[in-house]
């Protein structure tokens, strides 16, 4: 199993985290957490990828 380091707390509206458990109904994650991780892992590498063309 995966060690995780730190812990966030964070508040979501109604909406994201209905359209978050769909995603979980639908298989695509696990639980909200490894969503999260996953989106935030997305937006990182899209960041980084447009630092490294300036």
């Amino acid at each position: 199993m995966r060690q995780y380091k730190c812990r966030i707390a964070l508040r979501l509206e109604a909406l994201e985290r209905e359209r978050l458990e769909q995603l979980i109904f639908e298989r695509k994650f696990k639980n909200i957490s490894q969503a999260i991780r996953a989106a935030i892992t997305e937006y990182l590498n899209k960041q980084e990828a447009a630092n490294s063309e300036q």
